[in-house]
């Protein structure tokens, strides 16, 4: 038997040895979430882990596209947000723990109003099952092309092993497990430290491939991304909701952001040496590196901890679509049966989408538009104090207004950006303007 693939049952077997001694035992007394007092560096890790996971292979698809350094800064700025975001959210607390708000719509609907909630779960859901499957694919790439089984085995195996463990835990397992899956990202920098010794650096021209001159759109693009991603993100939002201290809450948002920064940097390294060697498949370039700079053990080694970054991200965004699903759409009284449920049909569904639609990058342009259709929504219901329902009503129009012309036009690349987060913006300033002469306030 393949080497990764022992590996990976060993792995495994950890992974759910953690679930079931962390498992929730009670979801509908407890809102989905487990329990909700953490520890700073639980849900710092958990933080980094989720972030980490996914995002890295779009620093590497990007670089594969010819972006330079711009990608690197959108996954940088987000975290600059998320660190501050729970000072913005502070006059807020103590209704989330006395609701018990699971879900980034309740907040919404507490914001706004119950239409308002609706439609930006239903652009969520898509945008983060989305994001889902293309976790699964990257993490069945890697599988498959170094443990040499087919990619359709190697997609239901990934899928159907995070399953497990969830069914067991839920979101406590989540936690709980994102603690190993960051200790496996830091010893793939210990790793990767090691490998970059053995490597001629000379023949690697870092500013070409950094600094790479592009145009302006992709320059928007990823600013607008950077500053926008984590704000309507909901598995940020359940790590929010996941602790009743505040304090608490500011120094793990903190942590969570330098835990992420210091991984991103070096991995962008190791990209940039994979992908020198002509490698044009993100999830690869990472793996090429280590077999080029390590051997034997140590190789199998960090392929195990590479695939265990992706688990990272795609059991969150499994969780997340699942509460989702429950919370906002189902709304019948939640228990474990119905969460577990939820987590098969989901499953399963990202298992033959996964299948039929293997390429990451297309996939991800379906859910982009989504996902920048509630941005600017998301920003004015987050950072203004009070909320004029026409302004909102406007911002939110204007955005699928914006979405609707970029799927006219064909333009569902990264100049969607300038349109639907341009016509949105027009949208809340048009509404603020009729906002100053009516003084009319929700």
């Amino acid at each position: 038997m393949n080497y990764v693939i022992i590996g990976f049952i060993i792995y495994a077997i950890l992974i759910y040895l953690i679930s079931y001694f962390n498992k929730t035992k009670d979801i509908a007394k407890l809102g989905y979430l487990g329990k909700r007092k953490f520890k700073v560096f639980g849900l710092a890790t958990s933080i980094a882990a989720s972030w980490i996971g996914i995002n890295t292979l779009i620093i590497l698809a990007a670089f594969i596209s010819g972006f330079g350094i711009w990608p690197i800064i959108a996954l940088c700025l987000p975290l600059i947000v998320l660190a501050i975001l729970p000072y913005i959210l502070t006059r807020y607390q103590s209704t989330f723990t006395r609701n018990k708000f699971t879900t980034f719509f309740d907040f919404i609907r507490f914001r706004s109003n119950k239409k308002i909630a609706i439609f930006f779960a239903l652009a969520s859901i898509i945008f983060s099952f989305i994001n889902l499957v293309n976790g699964i694919i990257a993490g069945a790439n890697i599988l498959s092309l170094t443990g040499g089984v087919g990619l359709t085995f190697a997609i239901f195996i990934v899928s159907v092993f995070i399953l497990i463990y969830l069914l067991i835990g839920g979101f406590k397992s989540v936690i709980a497990t994102d603690k190993i899956q960051y200790l496996a990202i830091i010893l793939i920098l210990v790793l990767a430290v090691i490998g970059i010794n053995f490597i001629d650096l000379s023949n690697i021209n870092f500013s070409e491939i950094l600094f790479k001159k592009t145009t302006i759109i992709p320059i928007i693009f990823f600013l607008v991304y950077g500053l926008l991603a984590t704000i309507p993100e909901n598995a940020f939002w359940q790590r929010i909701y996941a602790t009743d201290d505040r304090r608490t809450l500011r120094k793990s948002m903190l942590w969570g952001a330098i835990l992420t920064i210091i991984p991103l940097v070096l991995l962008t390294l190791i990209a940039v040496i994979g992908l020198s060697s002509g490698i044009n498949d993100p999830s690869m370039a990472i793996i090429t590196f280590f077999q080029s700079s390590l051997g034997g053990a140590l190789e199998i080694l960090s392929i195990i901890f590479i695939l265990s970054i992706m688990m990272s991200s795609i059991d969150t965004l499994l969780f997340s679509s699942s509460t989702i699903v429950l919370n906002d759409f189902i709304k019948n009284k939640p228990n474990v049966s119905k969460q577990r449920l939820t987590f098969v049909i989901i499953t399963i569904l990202a298992i033959v989408m996964a299948i039929f639609s293997p390429n990451i990058l297309n996939n991800a342009i379906l859910g982009i538009g989504l996902f920048f259709m509630i941005a600017i929504p998301s920003v004015y219901l987050v950072f203004f104090r009070k909320i004029n329902r026409l302004t909102l009503y406007f911002t939110v129009s204007g955005s699928i207004l914006g979405l609707i012309y970029s799927i006219i036009i064909n333009q569902l690349g990264m100049e969607l950006t300038l349109y639907i987060v341009g016509v949105g913006l027009a949208g809340l300033i048009i509404g603020k303007v009729i906002e100053m002469f009516t003084k009319k306030k929700l």
